[in-house]
């Protein structure tokens, strides 16, 4: 198809598509492919948008849930979902060394599973 000189190719490149809304002398056939692949395209992004609204409704609702329910402060539920990766993490929100049952506490992190994560040395 081509529109004063230019031509619109998409990214299956088997054949060209024109752009919605152009006049072209097009058969029935072609208009109706033309309508149904308009259509489709948006059914597709509409679902796509759909479903990236419920997974951040879906994850909302959860973090949500959990800074609810945790026995902490907010600000300090934070810090211990921050530390999680590692001890090095831990420090720097402050949360290192820490006991069984406070914020910063993994057992990833007690290498000797004494009650106490991210120790600065290990006890003999």
């Amino acid at each position: 198809m081509m529109r004063k000189g230019k031509i619109i190719k998409l990214k299956d490149h088997r054949r060209e598509r024109m752009q919605p809304g152009w006049d072209l002398s097009l058969s029935p056939e072609q208009k109706k492919s033309e309508r149904k692949y308009i259509f489709r395209r948006k059914m597709r992004d509409a679902r796509n948008k759909a479903i990236i609204a419920v997974c951040a409704v879906a994850l909302a609702g959860i973090l949500g849930h959990n800074l609810y329910t945790s026995p902490w402060p907010i600000i300090t539920t934070l810090k211990h979902w921050g530390a999680r990766p590692n001890c090095d993490m831990a420090r720097l929100f402050g949360l290192a060394p820490a006991v069984r049952g406070q914020p910063g506490y993994y057992l990833s992190h007690d290498r000797d599973r004494d009650g106490i994560s991210c120790e600065p040395f290990p006890r003999r």
